[in-house]
């Protein structure tokens, strides 16, 4: 689970995400599930297959003082 702000905007952040695509493609091999959240763009997406990469998600949240906080559970004993 990779928690940050920046929007996945390669023109302004390609230093971050081209290596983390590398990174997913190569050395995981595309066989770890990988989520990269973010509220950067403060509207709700879900994108399976993130950067043409099958084991990476992207969740962007709404963020902002409108919405409850967010939790995350990262455990992958629970289902």
């Amino acid at each position: 689970v990779i928690m940050a702000h920046a929007a996945p905007v390669m023109a302004k952040h390609g230093d971050f995400f081209n290596p983390l695509k590398a990174f997913v493609r190569n050395e995981l091999n595309n066989e770890v599930p990988v989520l990269y959240l973010h509220g950067d763009g403060h509207e709700w997406i879900y994108n399976t297959k993130f950067m043409n990469q099958n084991s990476l998600l992207r969740i962007q949240h709404e963020g902002g003082t409108r919405d409850p906080v967010l939790k995350v559970l990262a455990d992958p004993f629970v289902k």
